[in-house]
Formats: structure tokens, C-alpha cells, sequence
């Protein structure tokens, strides 16, 4: 019997967790580090539904910015991982998709995901669609990723991953270079 590529990657992501949690001798003692050895790590990057991913951007990336996201975060039960380069990421252990903020202020870079699962592109592309009066599509791949300018300083995105022997990745995301201004997008 061939073994389920799905409970190969989640052991290996508790293993690496673990890991990281202990490395250099290190034990858990935050009530950060605690919830996350509870975490499901399935559930880290999960099936979330159309509706929770486009919930979460709206929440965490696209209405906040990155001085409010992280306490939002927080305020939701989310626990951030132990950061690794610039990325901060949060995870919860529920089928809320993984939020990833970098920046900070109104320069920010703000992320959620989850597994790639039908209607989620459409639902994202219709958000982002609507809640922008000036939003313009520059751009679109041919893997369907798509690229809107928002204003003089902010880009929204759709982003497929597909990690080799992994569930492919939906993204949906705001990158904003500067100060929010009047050129900003309104929010209806």
C-alpha cells in the first residue's frame, strides 16, 4: 500500500516545527510556542472555503493595515510562528487560511492561503472587482495568476502555488509601497 502523500507532509511539517521550536535546546515556554506544538498542521494551510479566504484578506490585508492587521490577528486566536526571514506568518487551528503580513504602518505586504479549491479564484477576482473603484487588472498569467493596480501605490494579486508533492496553494494579497493617501481605494 503506497503511503498518503498528505500524512507524509504533515508529519514532516510537525517534524520541522518541532524542530524549529527546540532547536539549540530551546523548549517551549511562551503560550505561543505551546499552542503551536497543539496546532493541526493540516489545518495550517487548509481547505478554506471561498467565503473564509475572501473574509480573512477583507480583515487582515485589504481594510487594516500593518499596524492593526497583527492585532486583529491576535484578537482572533491567531498565533504567529517564530519568524523566519521577513515574512510574519499566523496560523490558528481551524480552517481559517494562513495569514502573512511584512512591513509595517501603511508599506506593507499582506497575504492569506490556504489549498487551491474550486471557486476560490472567482470569488477573489469578483472581491477584488468590487470593493475598488479604480482598481485596473495589468496583468494575467498563464496559470491564472492576476495582477490589479489598485492606486499610485498599491497592487492586489491571485497567486497559484504548487509546491512538488504538495496540495496546490491559492493566494490572494495587497502589496502597498507608501503613505495612504486620497488615491487610495475607497471600501464600500
Amino acid at each position: 500500500m503506497a503511503a498518503n502523500p498528505r500524512k507524509t507532509r504533515v508529519r514532516k511539517s510537525a517534524a520541522a516545527v518541532s524542530v524549529m521550536l527546540t532547536a539549540g535546546g530551546c523548549v517551549a515556554t511562551t503560550s505561543d510556542e505551546i499552542e503551536l506544538r497543539n496546532v493541526d498542521w493540516w489545518k495550517v494551510i487548509p481547505k478554506s472555503s471561498p467565503s473564509q479566504l475572501v473574509n480573512a484578506f477583507d480583515r487582515y490585508c485589504f481594510a487594516a493595515d500593518g499596524s492593526t492587521a497583527h492585532a486583529r490577528l491576535i484578537d482572533d486566536d491567531y498565533v504567529q510562528v517564530p519568524k523566519r526571514g521577513e515574512i510574519n506568518n499566523y496560523v490558528v487551528d481551524s480552517k481559517k487560511p494562513l495569514v502573512m503580513l511584512s512591513g509595517s504602518g501603511s508599506a506593507y505586504s499582506c497575504a492569506v492561503a490556504a489549498e487551491a479549491r474550486t471557486g476560490q479564484r472567482n470569488k477573489m477576482i469578483t472581491y477584488i472587482d468590487g470593493r475598488s473603484d479604480k482598481s485596473v487588472p495589468v496583468s494575467t498569467t498563464s496559470n491564472g495568476d492576476t495582477f490589479w493596480q489598485l492606486d499610485a501605490n498599491s497592487i492586489a494579486f491571485v497567486k497559484r502555488n504548487g509546491p512538488i508533492g504538495q496540495p496546490p496553494q491559492i493566494l490572494i494579497g495587497v502589496s502597498r509601497s507608501e503613505t495612504k493617501s486620497a488615491q487610495t481605494p475607497a471600501i464600500h
